[in-house]
């Protein structure tokens, strides 16, 4: 209005006031939901606290703005349009078209309002929704960090463990010859001995080999990082005696490994027994993929154990005996030799002779200097050792690892093993599993996001309450959250995405945005009550007011956020499922927030008042726009 009686400065003055209430609110919420992710703990807190920090400082100056330089700008820049233009004529078409959408919609709610029953059966449907969005969150299930595409596939080799570093090498290279048929391959490194595994951890073996294959980063080729993993398992089936497993880098370092499982106990030979049992329960899941276990075959050992009573009775010490086999074994250090800055140790040896069978015919020096052979008075047995004993929280444990077919989230898959065991008991009393790594690190960020939301509901609720000076419109307000977790299950069920961290990043932050519309709406009904209209005149025409701004705000989030939910480029996995969240969360709050606001406003126990033409307010509404 004043802007049509050319007084700029009234214009940007009153209408910075007469928003004041609702951006100071919008601009608040998003604030308090940001301190809780600011303080999150743990990985999570490493991950997102300087992220959080910096939209805190964002937010702040982007307030700052909206009260100083923005009206200064309209005042300065505003002016009315008289000319005629193809563009002002395409506005007058589409200010027509788009106050058509407004009457009509304000003419539906009203039929719905008109009713007890017709509300109550608006919110009856809602909450179907809501159940059933709940019910498909078990379907999409949870994964820790989506896996990323970064051009490079982790093969591990695992041979048995009493080959030793020369045959290692050579079944390296014959698996290197096989992978070069590989498509698009660019490099390959290989290691021997030593394998980076999950977390950025370091097996070492003779019996263990590791090769890195570098490809295309994914914007040069076609073929998804899952196509390589697939053609390279289907080219290394055929390696005989070999236990292989390909996966992606992780981002934590080595190879990303989903699966992560302990099972604890007191008996290694049983506890081995019982990992087998639960390794080939896995084997027979669907999406289970390389499913392998650190129970390996036991290296070949010779023990002697020595006779004390016939050591004694030669007058012959244990500790000679002890002697003898680490001179046999390893050498014994006789002196240092020092030659410049530089010491080197002189170790004596027996000569190196092969077989087992010279062992029993070993020399062992006495007190009487006659030596004995060392079957005269030792044992000796034949057994396997095992090659490696693990142990978690002082038990042992034997640890069972996963990699997850891409339409099995981590959650699931453990879920199902979890009752797999269970029903079929397949633990005996006193062993314990427990499940490590992405599960757990999961685990910890979900319970750490959980937190963060209820303290995020908390403190929007108190800062609305605040602002608003009033203890019952947050209640009303609030009511936007379920309905965008609506249209978050609703879009990662439809595109295929699962719930990550970065998703529940995106649902704690959606509980700052989504309650701007509501806000906007209830902040138009206190301003038409204090200008004396009844609870229902003021709610009809507090939506037929704020449609445009609510459209608009909805338009302008979901276009700053479409370009994250459908990024391809490097690094993308990372932020699509935030961007798909956020898209659906955001658009379906609005659609529903624009009709359940009021049912819930206008279902409440209220004063008689005159009934109001929605299709006037709409007008009245709309008035502005089309001149």
């Amino acid at each position: 209005h004043f802007l049509m009686t050319g007084d700029r400065r009234r214009a940007a003055k009153e209408g910075t006031a007469a928003v004041a209430v609702a951006v100071l609110a919008s601009a608040g919420t998003n604030v308090v939901v940001l301190l809780p992710i600011g303080m999150m703990g743990g990985i999570i807190g490493i991950f997102f606290r300087p992220f959080a920090m910096t939209m805190l400082v964002v937010n702040v100056v982007s307030l700052f703005i909206s009260f100083t330089l923005t009206p200064i700008l309209c005042a300065v820049l505003l002016k009315e349009v008289k000319e005629e233009s193809v563009l002002r004529r395409i506005e007058y078409r589409f200010n027509d078209l788009f106050d058509k959408v407004n009457r009509t919609f304000v003419r539906l709610l009203r039929l719905l309002t008109a009713r007890r029953w017709s509300g109550i059966l608006v919110l009856a449907v809602t909450g179907a929704a809501l159940i059933h969005s709940f019910a498909l969150a078990g379907r999409v299930g949870f994964n820790f960090i989506p896996p990323v595409d970064r051009g490079e596939i982790f093969i591990k080799l695992e041979f048995p463990t009493h080959q030793n570093l020369d045959e290692t090498v050579a079944r390296v290279r014959e698996a290197e010859s096989i992978l070069k048929t590989l498509p698009d391959l660019r490099h390959m490194y290989s290691t021997a001995g030593k394998v980076e595994s999950v977390g950025g951890q370091v097996s070492e073996g003779v019996y263990l080999a590791q090769i890195i294959l570098k490809l295309p980063d994914k914007t040069e080729r076609e073929r998804t990082a899952q196509d390589y993993l697939e053609s390279t398992r289907r080219l290394l089936s055929n390696v005989p005696g070999a236990v292989i497993t390909a996966s992606i880098p992780s981002l934590l370092g080595g190879q990303q490994i989903p699966v992560e499982m302990e099972i604890a106990g007191d008996d290694l030979a049983e506890l081995e027994k019982v990992a087998e049992k639960v390794l080939a329960e896995a084997k027979g899941m669907e999406g289970m993929i390389e499913p392998t276990s650190t129970v390996q075959e036991g290296k070949p050992e010779i023990r002697v154990i020595p006779k004390r009573a016939t050591l004694a009775d030669m007058g012959a010490a244990s500790s000679n005996l002890g002697l003898m086999l680490r001179a046999n074994l390893e050498g014994i250090q006789a002196a240092v030799f020092r030659t410049g800055d530089r010491t080197l140790d002189i170790r004596v040896k027996l000569s190196e002779k092969e077989g087992k069978n010279q062992i029993p015919e070993f020399q062992i020096p006495t007190g009487s200097e006659r030596p004995v052979i060392l079957s005269g008075f030792t044992r000796l047995e034949e057994r396997r050792a095992p090659v490696q004993i693990s142990r978690s929280d002082k038990r042992r444990v034997v640890k069972l690892f996963s990699n997850l077919s891409p339409n099995l989230p981590l959650g699931t898959a453990v879920q199902k093993m979890e009752e797999a065991i269970r029903s079929k008991n397949l633990l005996p009393p006193g062993y314990e599993f427990v499940f490590r790594g992405d599960y757990e690190r999961m685990e910890e960020s979900s319970a750490e996001f959980i937190e963060a939301g209820l303290l995020a509901v908390l403190l929007t609720y108190l800062a609305l309450a605040a602002i608003l000076e009033s203890f019952t419109q947050p209640f009303l307000i609030m009511t936007t959250i379920p309905l965008a977790l609506i249209g978050v299950f609703w879009a990662l069920f439809l595109t295929g995405a699962s719930i990550t961290i970065y998703v529940l990043l995106g649902v704690v932050m959606l509980i700052g945005i989504v309650v701007n519309n509501a806000v906007l709406i209830l902040d138009q009904v206190a301003t038409f009550r204090k200008q004396g209209r009844g609870e229902a005149e003021a709610m009809i025409g507090a939506v037929a007011a704020q449609f445009r701004p609510v459209i608009m705000i909805t338009l302008a989030a979901i276009v700053g956020m479409f370009p994250l939910a459908t990024a391809s480029g490097l690094g993308s996995e990372l932020t699509v499922g935030i961007g798909v969240a956020s898209v659906g969360g955001i658009f379906l709050s609005a659609l529903l927030a624009l009709v359940v606001i009021p049912v819930m406003y206008l279902l409440a126990p209220r004063k008689e008042s005159e009934p109001i033409q929605a299709a006037e307010l709409a007008e009245g509404a709309a008035g502005a726009y089309k001149r």
